[in-house]
C-alpha cells in the first residue's frame, strides 16, 4: 500500500525510525485539504478545504506492519 505523509513523517529518517524500512518516495500533493496545527499538540492535522492543497510526501509499498507501527506513532 502506499501512504502519503505531511507531517514529520515528510522526514525519511522519521519514517526509518518509526518503521524501522525504508520505502522509496516521492514529492506529492494532496488537493482539497488544508494544513493545520493541532491546539496543544507537536504533529499538524487536515481538513477538508475546497481550493487548499497540502504538501507532502507519498512512500510507496507500505507493508503491514509498517502501517501499525505509524499508528501507534
Amino acid at each position: 500500500m502506499n501512504i502519503f505523509t505531511y507531517g514529520t513523517l515528510m522526514l525519511p529518517s522519521v519514517m526509518t525510525a518509526v518503521t524501522a524500512r525504508e520505502f522509496r518516495f516521492n514529492p506529492a500533493i494532496l488537493k482539497g485539504y488544508a494544513r493545520f496545527t493541532v491546539k496543544g499538540e507537536s504533529y499538524p492535522g487536515i481538513i477538508p478545504a475546497t481550493d487548499a492543497v497540502t504538501k507532502g510526501i507519498i512512500y510507496f509499498y507500505v507493508d503491514e506492519r509498517s502501517f501499525e507501527r505509524l499508528d501507534q506513532f
